[in-house]
């Protein structure tokens, strides 16, 4: 139910953008901005609903958002839970917006990639569960 509300709240923010992208000369400044404003939001949104997650929480944050941390086993479920809730939409395309975690990202978002940072390939149990995920779609 989490991805149904999350995909008509992405489509419901998308439409004035999308409006406003039609009017504009396409590449130019308004029309990038028309593609990407709306971006930020529908990270913060799916932090806020747990369709995304943060795999290391950050020191200096611990304390007080103790529930969004999840570990690798967490984030495969979450993998293999997408793909049998979004099976029967027959999705054309399917992008995860990092491979890797994103270091200069703000520190909130860094730890949201497929793999570690730091290329550490002891622990790829996130990455098999999304080579699976494309296998079997």
């Amino acid at each position: 139910m989490k991805i149904l509300f999350a995909s008509l709240f992405v489509l419901v923010l998308n439409i004035p953008f999308g409006y406003w992208r039609a009017n504009v000369k396409r590449f130019s400044l308004g029309w990038v901005f028309a593609i990407h404003i709306p971006v930020p939001f529908i990270i913060v949104f799916r932090i806020f609903t747990e369709l995304g997650w943060i795999r290391n929480l950050p020191d200096s944050l611990s304390n007080s958002l103790t529930d969004w941390q999840s570990t690798s086993e967490e984030q495969a479920e979450f993998i293999t839970l997408f793909s049998i809730y979004t099976k029967e939409l027959q999705p054309q395309i399917v992008i995860w917006s990092f491979l890797y975690d994103q270091p200069l990202a703000p520190e909130l978002f860094r730890h949201a990639g497929l793999l570690d940072s730091e290329a550490d390939i002891t622990d790829m149990t996130v990455w098999q569960a999304w080579q699976q995920y494309q296998l079997n779609n």
